[in-house]
């Protein structure tokens, strides 16, 4: 590889680097905050929204833990904590297997699989919003909702994480990508040609 491509290529994965490292604290943050959905609901005549984060729910300031959950909610939360592990660990995989050769289809293809397994939970995601909407409110998240709290199908907030999802996803392939096609440097053998006595000797005898 040449020194000026070996430069650009060092340059994109350090930026790639760089996102990977901010996508982890980001997923850690959207486990650790109530920011998975915002809905309005109708409790107290309509005050204030339900916010809902991966392990507890809010509403009021009330900090609530999550009963008499549905199969597909419970899912989503599976997939959220296997896909943050997954993505906690791409950048790691990234770096070992950038400098070590040995490790570096293993590192790629498992950064590339975590790749597409994230997308898996986009689009698990993405479908629990729709199918809220398609039916009519009723919540996905519980058999049974709260007491005095009616979800409404048509009020839950629009939320720019599916596009966030997107990007990380983005990043992990590209990534994932880039530790596969990285070239190692390897030193051209230098070639020395022995001469013998015989030869040289022969070499100045004219003919």
């Amino acid at each position: 590889m040449r020194p000026t491509k070996k430069l650009i290529s060092l340059i994109l994965f350090i930026i790639l680097e760089i996102l990977s490292f901010v996508s982890c604290g980001l997923m850690i943050a959207i486990c650790v905050l109530p920011c998975l959905f915002t809905m309005v609901n109708e409790a107290g005549g309509g005050q204030g929204p339900s916010d809902f984060g991966a392990f507890s729910w809010y509403f009021k300031g009330e900090k609530h833990r999550y009963e008499n959950m549905k199969a597909g909610f419970r899912f989503l939360q599976f997939m959220l904590v296997t896909s943050t592990i997954a993505v906690t660990l791409c950048p790691i995989l990234a770096i070992l297997g950038y400098v070590f050769k040995k490790v570096r289809l293993v590192a790629g293809f498992s950064i590339i699989g975590a790749a597409i397994f994230f997308g898996i939970f986009t689009f698990a995601y993405f479908y629990c919003s729709i199918d809220y909407v398609v039916d009519k409110g009723n919540s996905f998240i519980f058999k049974t909702a709260p007491t005095g709290i009616t979800f409404k199908g048509k009020m839950l907030r629009f939320s720019l994480l599916p596009f966030l999802f997107y990007g990380i996803d983005i990043v992990l392939f590209l990534l994932g990508s880039m530790v596969l096609i990285h070239k190692f440097y390897e030193p051209r053998p230098i070639i020395v040609r022995q001469v013998s006595e015989e030869d040289s000797e022969s070499d100045g005898v004219p003919e």
